[in-house]
């Protein structure tokens, strides 16, 4: 087992991680010229000398190092001659500070990695959505070295093995994306996100989550899109294992020390007696969850971004946050009584057939218990906002 595990820039998360089958640990500067997955004002704040002291200090724990480049779009800065020089710049930085591998979403920054900075070895993201075997050989051509393959596929066992099969390359799945089953806004979602931690958008890392809203409303509305979700349970990992790919991803940049190692120990012991939302990385239960995120560099980030809120938006917005914190106490999963849940998989493919069964709700009533008062008050309070984004009233 090689697990990918994200870092918060607590050093007490590095300590802990050194007993446990860690590959590498995976990160970047909350706001850069590239970019990534998550706004910059979710993130922990950090300066590019801590980057290479704490990169120094994951290779001495024996731990390699991966920097997230991995933002599906730059706006078309990077045709532009002086922001593509600033792209340059940053690589290099990345380069020359030790990282073991990066990131990367886009084929064309593959390109400019590999020609100009051949040391770094390249990961594509799951961000590229790659889900068939002509995927894999595209960007097996490019001259990367492993795959985060789309987190859509990873219950499609005939297609993993097939994958796995037809490339050198080394394959990672991420085990604990929460995201809908074929989620309709999830390239969306990637491209909000990317263009909030890009420090040269002209919004400088504001805008308003309406996929993570929309997303939320569906998964509370409905909970047998929890269990859609391709997340993967630690007793499950010798299903893959079986196939051939023993390199998984956990997901929580933006969680507390002490959730990650809780994860990690999981998923290294291969075995969870509790409540699986404890594992997962569900943004409604995530944010500012770190002592780093309390640094003053990021208080700022965050009173910035609420400060540019639309003034009719406060009070939901407030409401939402409030009942976001609480939400995981109402509802349990019992990772117990999931056992064989994964077998269905094994022989079925959703991508045919979903909606025509009912597989998914039948285990939903059997394994998920939660407080209907709380969640219908949490379903209020997201229906209300997405009310005021899909009539445009907050603006």
């Amino acid at each position: 087992m090689r697990l990918s595990v994200p870092t918060n820039w607590e050093i007490e998360l590095l300590e802990a991680l050194k007993d446990y089958p860690v590959n590498d640990i995976y990160g970047a500067v909350e706001g850069n010229v590239i970019g990534g997955g998550r706004p910059a004002w979710s993130l922990p704040a950090v300066t590019k000398k801590q980057v290479g002291k704490y990169i120094e200090k994951t290779h001495s724990l024996g731990i390699k190092f991966t920097y997230l480049l991995n933002a599906p779009c730059l706006s078309n800065i990077e045709y532009n001659r002086d922001s593509h020089q600033r792209i340059i710049k940053y690589l290099k930085w990345v380069n020359d500070i030790g990282v073991d591998y990066v990131t990367v979403t886009i084929p064309y920054l593959m390109e400019i990695i590999k020609n100009q900075f051949p040391k770094l070895k390249i990961m594509v993201s799951t961000i590229a959505q790659i889900n068939s075997v002509q995927a894999v050989k595209f960007f097996e051509a490019l001259g990367i070295d492993e795959i985060n393959v789309d987190s859509m596929i990873n219950r499609d066992f005939p297609l993993l093995k097939k994958i796995k099969e037809a490339t050198k390359c080394n394959i990672q799945l991420v085990l604990n994306e929460i995201c809908l089953y074929k989620c309709p806004f999830r390239q969306y979602h990637f491209n909000l996100s990317a263009h909030a931690s890009q420090t040269l958008h002209p919004l400088k890392g504001f805008y308003l989550d309406y996929c993570l809203i929309k997303c939320a409303l569906l998964r509370f509305s409905d909970f047998q899109e929890i269990l859609k979700s391709r997340w993967i349970r630690p007793e499950d990992l010798k299903e893959y294992e079986e196939i051939g790919v023993d390199s998984f991803k956990i997901s929580g940049r933006d969680h507390s020390t002490k959730w990650i190692l809780n994860v990690v120990k999981a998923y290294a012991n291969r075995k969870y007696n509790g409540n699986l939302i404890d594992l997962l990385g569900c943004i409604e239960t995530s944010s500012l969850k770190s002592k780093s995120l309390l640094s003053i560099k990021n208080y700022k980030n965050i009173f910035s971004y609420i400060l540019k809120l639309p003034l009719k938006l406060y009070k939901d917005f407030y409401d939402w946050k409030l009942i976001s914190k609480e939400i995981q106490s109402y509802i349990y999963i019992d990772n117990n009584k999931l056992n064989g849940f994964i077998d269905f998989f094994k022989n079925n493919n959703c991508v045919l057939s979903c909606g025509e069964c009912n597989y998914c709700e039948k285990w939903a009533k059997v394994a998920i218990n939660a407080g209907q008062v709380q969640i219908d008050k949490y379903i209020n309070v997201l229906s209300k906002l997405l009310n005021k984004f899909t009539f445009s009233k907050c603006f």
